[in-house]
């Protein structure tokens, strides 16, 4: 699925002039998101990913999208619109693509009004594959949400659904999420789109030829920290999650809240908290000794790590809990007396 690019020498020679170092490797790229298709986290990402030289299309949600998960268009026959219009204006390039799908109910009095509404990022990702079917992505980037997508929570992003519905269909893919709360000295949109290029280029560094740059079925998780990374953390999702609770307003129903504590001073007492911020070139063994669960990936974003968690998408459990439910259910009949 690679393809390797054959720079000509005048072009060579002019990026030698311009103090540009062109990638050995261009990588065809399927970009997506659930933010929609004018939203800049993606827009910076495409930004920074073609002035490192591969070719890169989008297809991402004509509107806001996320939370959408694994959602998917079940319309059968229904036609996807892709145009480079979003519901917030136009994109800004002609390789940056809007999906979007007729509504299954439009409004009473519209039948002879063609009524649409965003695709999902699952949807998206799905519609630009197929679309590339003749020059398949090497590689899908779902990104970069505008706020983590971190622990039990990443199972609903729509960011995250994305990569994996790519990596369902075989395709190595990346999902990155953008701090909302980043500090001013944090890493910004452009940061952290260089810093997926950085991750891309080492991926392809470390390429055997004619291999995937993941290996199949697999996917990663980046998301960056509040401040300035201390380093990268390969992390798990963990075990923040999303979590419903009483209404406080009194009214009844439900609120959604974040469970999970990020507070490190709440992770490892306040006294080792101060200690470790304190320290430039505290290391992930210093944490780890502080009591801090380094392969959590909330915890190591509290840390000051940038984190990537390595995905699979797949939901089969492993063979010890398969073989304990074998056991278990070992006299169950199958004509169900």
């Amino acid at each position: 699925m690679l393809r390797k690019t054959l720079t000509p020498l005048r072009l060579g020679l002019a990026a030698t002039a311009l103090g540009i170092t062109l990638p050995a490797w261009s990588l065809n790229i399927l970009v997506t998101n659930d933010d929609s298709c004018t939203a800049e986290g993606i827009n910076v990402l495409m930004d920074a990913l073609e002035a490192a030289g591969h070719t890169v299309t989008m297809y991402a949600p004509a509107g806001e999208q996320s939370g959408r998960g694994g959602a998917i268009s079940t319309n059968i026959g229904a036609n996807f619109g892709i145009s480079n219009v979003g519901f917030h204006g136009p994109t800004s390039a002609d390789n940056r693509y809007c999906v979007r799908i007729p509504a299954e109910n439009p409004a009473e009095g519209a039948e002879d009004e063609e009524i649409t509404i965003s695709a999902s990022p699952k949807d998206s990702a799905l519609v630009g594959l197929a679309l590339m079917a003749d020059n398949p992505p090497d590689l899908v980037v779902s990104g970069m949400n505008d706020g983590q997508n971190i622990g039990k929570g990443a199972y609903s992003s729509g960011t995250v659904g994305a990569a994996v519905a790519a990596v369902e269909k075989g395709y190595p893919a990346i999902a990155v999420s953008h701090n909302r709360f980043t500090a001013e000295d944090g890493m910004s949109f452009a940061a952290l789109a260089n810093f997926v290029v950085d991750v891309i280029a080492e991926l392809e560094a470390g390429r055997t030829d004619g291999a995937p740059l993941l290996p199949p079925g697999t996917g990663l998780n980046i998301n960056n920290p509040v401040g300035p990374p201390r380093g990268i953390a390969h992390t798990t999702l963990g075990q923040l999650d999303l979590k419903f609770g009483p209404n406080t307003n009194g009214e009844g129903g439900a609120a959604v809240l974040f469970e999970g504590i990020l507070s490190l001073g709440e992770l490892v007492g306040e006294a080792q908290a101060e200690a470790l911020a304190a320290n430039p070139d505290a290391t992930v063994e210093d944490f780890a000794n502080a009591g801090l669960d380094t392969n959590d990936e909330a915890s190591m974003s509290v840390a000051g790590y940038i984190t990537i968690t390595t995905l699979d998408g797949d939901l089969t459990a492993g063979l010890r809990k398969r073989e304990l439910m074998a056991l278990k259910l070992r006299e169950l009949g199958a004509g169900g007396e």
